[in-house]
């Protein structure tokens, strides 16, 4: 982002590093399973105290993924925000998300007409998506 670079520049010699629980992102962060990247970055267990406490979690991914990520065998779970049609599985914030969000002014969003109307419609959206993107990639377009 634009704004980061002047940041940097800005506060180059003036910032502190955070703990890794104030900036929870991603299912690598999550991940239960040994790799060697998470292993060496992380070695004195800094992963395993972030899933009993983060501050702040981040969900990344989009709010709605293409149907080539869902029904990619070599990258599951697929990542996406709890808020969309596919939820965000494999997140073990999720519930706790849904959880809080209840504590605000959008109360029962999780279950509304509303939301559950635009969940099949962006399913819907990325079925045809994904259909097309098939077709044109083995030569079916018409």
């Amino acid at each position: 982002f634009k704004d980061q670079d002047a940041l940097n520049i800005f506060f180059a010699d003036e910032w502190l590093e955070l703990d890794l629980r104030w900036n929870a992102t991603g299912l690598g962060t999550y991940a239960k399973w040994s790799a060697p990247d998470r292993d060496a970055t992380w070695s004195h267990g800094e992963l395993e105290k972030l899933h009993d406490d983060p501050a702040i979690v981040h969900f990344t991914g989009p709010v709605h993924p293409e149907m080539a990520s869902v029904l990619n065998e070599y990258v599951q779970p697929w990542t996406s925000k709890p808020w969309g049609y596919g939820g965000a599985p494999g997140n073990p914030f999720t519930e706790a998300w849904w959880s809080i969000l209840e504590l605000t002014a959008w109360a029962g969003y999780r279950n509304s007409s509303e939301r559950l109307i635009a969940m099949d419609d962006a399913r819907a959206d990325a079925m045809k998506a994904g259909c097309e993107a098939f077709k044109k990639a083995v030569g079916a377009e018409k």
